[in-house]
This record gives C-alpha cells, sequence and structure tokens, in this order.
C-alpha cells in the first residue's frame, strides 16, 4: 500500500511539473541569457551551449526543439578555426536536422546561413531544402538561396533563371516586410555600379516600413537620409 502511493507522488509530480513547464519560455530565457551576458561571445558560446543541447534533446521533435537546434547551427561560428572545426559541427547539426524537423517552417532558417558550411555542404543543404515534399516557405527559402549562391559564383545567366523561378512558385510567399517575388526582383534588375557612384543622385529605392507602410526614398527629397544595410553572415 506504501508503495503504490509513494508511486503515484512519484508519477502526479512528474505530470505536473511536465504541465507547469513552458518550453517557448524555456528557451527565450536561455536567449536572453546568452543576448544579455557582456563576456566575449566565443565564451558565452562555450559556457551556453550544453544547456541549448539538453534542451534540444528534452524537446526534441517540437519546435522548441528546432528552435534550440537553429540556436546551436548559427553559434557554430563561434568555434570557426582553420581546421574546419565550425564546418564539422555546422554539417552534423543541419544534417540532423533534415531528417527530424522534415516538415517545420523554421527549417528554412538552414537555407539563409551559408556562411557556416563549406560551400558544396551548402549546395547540398540547398538540394535537400528545395525537395518537392518540403514546405513551401522552405523550398522558397532555399531556393532564392541557391540562385544567390549561383549569382556569387561568378554566374549570373545561370542565377537569372533560378530567381525567376523562385518569384513564379513562390513569389507571393511573404519574407519579412516583402515577398520573394521583389527579393528575386531585386537581384534581377539591380542598380548598376555607375548609379551608385559618389555624387550622383541616388537611385529610387522602394521598401515597406516597420509597420508595413509602403515607402520610397524620393519621399524624402530634399532631406538627409541615413540608410542602414546590415545583415546576418
Amino acid at each position: 500500500m506504501q508503495r503504490t502511493f509513494a508511486t503515484a507522488c512519484v508519477l502526479a509530480l512528474a505530470f505536473f511539473s511536465r504541465v507547469g513547464a513552458d518550453p517557448a519560455k524555456e528557451i527565450a530565457d536561455l536567449e536572453k541569457k546568452f543576448e544579455g551576458s557582456s563576456k566575449p561571445r566565443k565564451e558565452n558560446y562555450a559556457e551556453l551551449r550544453p544547456e541549448f543541447e539538453a534542451f534540444a534533446k528534452k524537446h526534441a521533435g517540437t519546435a522548441e526543439g528546432l528552435k534550440a537546434k537553429l540556436w546551436l547551427l548559427q553559434n557554430t561560428w563561434w568555434v570557426k578555426d582553420d581546421k574546419g572545426t565550425m564546418e564539422d559541427a555546422a554539417a552534423a547539426l543541419a544534417d540532423g536536422m533534415l531528417k527530424e524537423y522534415a516538415k517545420f517552417e523554421d527549417l528554412a532558417r538552414v537555407a539563409e546561413w551559408g556562411y557556416v558550411f563549406r560551400k558544396e555542404k551548402h549546395a547540398e543543404l540547398l538540394a535537400a531544402l528545395m525537395a518537392a515534399d518540403r514546405p513551401d516557405a522552405v523550398r522558397a527559402a532555399a531556393g532564392l538561396a541557391n540562385a544567390i549562391r549561383v549569382k556569387k559564383a561568378g554566374n549570373p545567366r545561370e542565377a537569372k533563371p533560378l530567381f525567376e523561378a523562385v518569384a513564379k512558385d513562390f513569389g507571393r510567399l511573404k519574407q519579412g516586410t516583402t515577398t520573394y517575388a521583389a527579393l528575386a526582383d531585386a537581384h534581377v534588375n539591380e542598380h548598376a555600379l555607375g548609379s551608385l557612384a559618389v555624387g550622383k543622385p541616388a537611385p529610387e529605392i522602394t521598401g515597406f516600413s516597420p509597420d508595413g507602410r509602403p515607402m520610397k526614398l524620393s519621399d524624402y527629397k530634399g532631406r538627409v537620409v541615413v540608410i542602414d544595410f546590415f545583415g546576418d553572415w
């Protein structure tokens, strides 16, 4: 009788522990812990990596588990060296995610972080992410990343039909405050270098404000404008 009661108490505690847990808050707190630290990023990453790995294992197969894996993937950057440590770690993580999280839209982030992979590995991953059974958001991100990869390799003519395919198949899909059609068009019809020379009037730039309102550079004619170009690489 006593053993039965004790067993019931243990099971009840385990149940309420699971019910009370909030994985979304847990992973958000871990990310805040990383971003809020004053330690050097590499040192901070080394300290928090085990916590993210444990969380990913505990919540395997969930959106929160994938978020932890993506954090680990992006932050392999902090083990970059001449031995290929970053590239090897990133490849192993990505291969695992493509199998475990095949139908998750957030897998699209793997396509964006080409800088942590060897070039041939990134191309291999993009091909896998563009497979017909992947979510559209993943296929769109991979298709755009692949077109950019080909363009950067010095093959703009080969890249053009790839951009056009992205615009045709996924043009209406949103990417941030814009669409894949707009992003593909920007790469195909980019401003000529001569039009960007110092002292020349800036060419027209169109886009959206943070709250989604259409805007263009000419709206601010006669005023001082600072344009901040930034990226994640």
